[in-house]
């Protein structure tokens, strides 16, 4: 035995030397290939040093906006999901860094988006219902499956996959979903305990508890719903959510809202989250695979959808199968900074490209507005009530509901 052992050591350490000789012979015939296809799969190396000044001052005024428009939709979806306001933050900096750099479209923004949110808490729910910190684990496990699942499509080009994704039937389903979460948000608006069940059965709960209503909760989310409806139809300018967030913010400290029951966010550590690979077991992590297939297709669908659309209308092209590689990538990086399940926002990425974004920038000027208000805002939201962040919700997914298209796929049946 003893002689046996160190043979095999050196029988090793040959077939390892032999390896690395090879891989070395391949890199000096296809060096060149190699390194001019690097670019090609990253491509801020190829915009980036050949950016325009001239367009920085439309990519800052994007990422302005953008960050204007996330700060409180991320908050909301991750409530939405299941997991601490903070949880969306972290998903929204680090899902726009990760598309920025790998991504090709200059105009949408990959981050946290409802329906994402709502069926991320669907997988995770009959796992970790009643155990918060398990509840986040999972969910950034969810986010890391998803992420793995997309990279490898991208490398094994199954972009083409998208141009199976009826849109007729992504546009019915997003809005049945819509309706869901909308339906989902009313008793936090009504500061009632939430319903369970379909539709139906969560909206005859809530008929049933009204007179339990918590007249505070309400004219707070009812408020919140009015400011950013009017500011959407006056003052587009203006982001209404954020402007939600501060009023409410500022109501709930002078009027100490908390002391009235009203439902508030609580502390949000400030600074930036623990680092890792989420800590999933065996079992868990099949059932988030099992899961994970839907949350992908649904992603693929909009996600591409939105690029194309976007690239169409402003004559430049972009490759599916590295769309699919960038959000692969923006969902590892929500993962691994203790996030969620991302994809492409449509709202944020119309609101960047009506604010006049012109690259990837403005998508990374946006996350770094999110990291700053993560290492010095953070504190400020603890007096938020729960109510804003529905109303949030409940206006964001109304614009979903795109009624005419339903209607136009009715009339061509």
């Amino acid at each position: 035995m003893s002689e046996k052992f160190p043979n095999a050591v050196r029988s090793l350490g040959a077939f390892v030397v032999a390896q690395c000789q090879r891989a070395q012979v391949y890199l000096a015939r296809n060096g060149k290939r190699i390194r001019a296809g690097i670019p090609n799969f990253i491509p801020i190396l190829k915009w980036l040093p050949a950016y325009p000044k001239a367009q920085l001052q439309f990519d800052l005024i994007a990422g302005l906006t953008v960050w204007g428009v996330g700060i409180p939709t991320a908050m909301a979806y991750a409530e939405l999901a299941g997991v601490p306001p903070q949880a969306g933050l972290y998903a929204a900096c680090a899902a726009m860094f990760g598309y920025a750099i790998f991504g090709a479209s200059r105009h949408i923004k990959v981050t946290t988006s409802s329906t994402m949110a709502v069926m991320s808490a669907a997988v995770i729910a009959p796992l970790a219902a009643s155990d918060a910190t398990r509840f986040w684990i999972l969910t950034s496990g969810l986010a890391f499956v998803v992420g793995i699942m997309l990279l490898i499509a991208g490398l094994i080009k199954l972009g083409f996959i998208a141009d199976f994704l009826s849109k007729p039937v992504v546009t019915g389903f997003v809005f049945g979903l819509a309706i869901s979460i909308a339906v989902g948000q009313l008793p936090k608006l009504f500061g009632l305990a939430s319903g369970s069940g379909n539709v139906f059965q969560q909206l005859f709960q809530l008929l049933t508890r009204l007179p339990l209503t918590n007249v505070s909760t309400l004219a707070v989310g009812g408020g919140a719903i009015l400011l950013i409806s009017v500011l959407r139809r006056t003052v587009p300018q203006i982001p209404g959510g954020l402007a939600a967030l501060a009023g409410g913010i500022l109501v709930s400290a002078l009027l100490n809202l908390s002391a009235r029951h009203v439902s508030i966010v609580g502390e949000i550590p400030t600074g930036l989250p623990s680092f890792g690979i989420p800590d999933v077991g065996l079992f868990d992590l099949a059932y988030l695979i099992a899961g994970a297939g839907g949350i992908v297709f649904l992603a693929v669908g909009e996600s591409l959808g939105n690029a194309r659309a976007f690239a169409a209308k402003h004559h430049y092209a972009i490759n599916a199968d590295q769309e699919l590689t960038a959000m692969g990538m923006a969902n590892l990086a929500s993962s691994v900074s203790q996030g969620m399940t991302v994809d492409a926002s449509l709202s944020q990425s119309a609101t960047s490209e009506a604010a006049g974004s012109r690259t990837q920038l403005s998508g990374i000027v946006a996350a770094g507005l999110v990291l700053l208000t993560l290492l010095l805002l953070a504190g400020l939201f603890a007096p938020l009530p729960k109510a804003v962040l529905a109303a949030i919700v409940i206006v964001s997914v109304i614009s979903l509901m795109d009624v005419s298209e339903l209607r136009r796929y009715y009339a061509a049946r």
